[in-house]
């Protein structure tokens, strides 16, 4: 966050390169100050040192649609490199970039269309800074009676600009925790079932293919419980346990998965046995497993 002071440091070399105030400005609505007095404060600086371009009370027009221009010519690296990150963080809502062990990712999907979690490398934080902000040099025309003249044309992402954000602390995204294809439950018991990120949970929750959920409710009969109940019996019903003990065991592992984000602590360890080959011990096993994979645990 930028104070007053830093940021009439960066508009002084601003407008002594040459920049009209509207150029300036374009800066100045992206980038993020320590308070809403102190961005005002910034809009006025500029204003009344632009050498009489344009008067305090005249409203300098800005395209609300155009990205940031961001200067690389006859500039600190430092402040380029300040301009990007704050131009991809405006460009980052709702969130599709995060940052996971420390690495900067986004949500993918393969070629069957399931979602996988995508470490970024370089070309590809390149790629999204090429289209959170337009870079350019200034290129010295002839001066005029309005004094110097430049012209702006647009260039490629500086590839030590980029290295530079991806090593920085400041390159702030939100943090991801893991990818999910169907509805969970956070911590507080609440079910995550909008799609898109979660900042609560810290998941992404992506619908699987085709998938429809019916409506879930708050308060469940009595009637609804049972009905609950019957389903997740069913996925089991066909096996021969030994006894009701083992049935509830297998159904326990089930439930203990979609209740551990409720659980700050450890659950207990399931282990799975038989007494021959062919019982459907490993159909068991497997039935539970494409519930983790779904959960994407």
């Amino acid at each position: 966050m930028l104070t007053l002071q830093e940021a009439k440091f960066i508009i002084d070399g601003k407008l002594a390169s040459g920049l009209k105030p509207n150029d300036v400005m374009e800066w100045v609505s992206v980038t993020e100050f320590e308070s809403e007095a102190t961005a005002n404060d910034v809009e006025n600086y500029v204003i009344a040192h632009s050498n009489g371009h344009k008067s305090k009370n005249e409203s300098i027009v800005q395209d609300p649609n155009a990205l940031p221009r961001i200067i690389v010519s006859c500039r600190n690296p430092k402040e380029i490199t300040a301009d990007a990150i704050v131009a991809l963080g405006k460009k980052n809502t709702p969130p599709t970039l995060f940052m996971r062990g420390g690495l900067p990712v986004r949500i993918s999907k393969d070629e069957r269309g399931t979602p996988f979690i995508e470490v970024l490398n370089e070309a590809a934080i390149r790629g999204r800074l090429d289209r959170a902000a337009t870079f350019v040099l200034l290129k010295k025309l002839p001066d005029t009676d309005d004094g110097p003249q430049y012209q702006a044309i647009p260039t490629a992402v500086p590839r030590d600009v980029v290295q530079d954000v991806m090593t920085l602390p400041e390159f702030r995204l939100p943090a991801l925790e893991n990818v999910t294809e169907i509805p969970t439950l956070r911590a507080d018991g609440s079910i995550l079932n909008t799609p898109g990120y979660d900042p609560v949970s810290k998941l992404y929750y992506v619908p699987a293919q085709n998938l429809v959920v019916p409506a879930i409710s708050e308060n469940p009969s009595s009637e609804q419980i049972r009905e609950a109940v019957a389903l997740i019996n069913e996925v089991y019903i066909d096996f021969p346990y030994d006894s009701q003990a083992s049935r509830a065991n297998v159904i326990a592992a089930t439930a203990t998965l979609i209740y551990r984000p409720m659980i700050d602590g450890n659950v207990p360890l399931f282990i799975t046995s038989k007494p021959q080959a062919g019982c459907g011990a490993g159909l068991a096993t497997e039935a539970l497993l494409t519930t983790f994979g779904i959960l994407g645990i």
